[in-house]
């Protein structure tokens, strides 16, 4: 359908091979393979992997792994600036793990980061993990704690 429509055509070839692996099995069963998959659909393909794995509770980093020991199913290249871009390749060093806590609700401070969800004890999710403590979300975490809960401890880089 995107194809007939005028300056889509590009977008179409993008969605059309996003499952396509970079050695040319899969769909579309033809003979397009490696750099003559559109550079868009193989971002997409790793993106979209990456994303699936994630949500699946797969840390990005360990998702990454996995996925580099796919031989022909992502592009190389693609992959590498996938690392680059989510800073995968840094080490942690021996002050960012000295950072890494875990506190009770009352310790949290506008500008940690978590590292984990924060929870009511039922399980409802109130923030996920990477995001950054700011005042309203401390507000936010006071009224949930009065109302039915958190799970604590809570994992963070402070």
């Amino acid at each position: 359908m995107l194809g007939n429509i005028p300056r889509l055509e590009s977008v179409s070839q993008i969605v059309l091979y996003q499952n396509k692996n970079f050695d040319g099995s899969g769909f579309p069963g033809d003979a397009v393979a490696g750099e003559d998959i559109p550079i868009g659909a193989r971002i997409l393909r790793v993106l979209s992997d990456l994303l699936h794995r994630e949500a699946k509770g797969i840390p990005k980093f360990k998702a990454l792994e996995a996925m580099q020991a796919q031989p022909g199913i992502y592009d190389p290249r693609v992959l590498d600036a996938a690392y680059a871009c989510f800073d995968v390749y840094l080490e942690q060093s021996a002050a960012e793990a000295a950072s890494r806590r875990k506190l009770q609700f009352k310790d949290l401070k506008p500008g940690d980061h978590l590292l984990s969800n924060i929870e009511t004890l039922d399980g409802t999710l109130i923030a996920p993990s990477g995001s950054r403590v700011s005042p309203a979300l401390l507000e936010k975490l006071r009224n949930f704690a009065q109302l039915s809960g958190i799970k604590e401890p809570i994992l963070v880089q402070t």
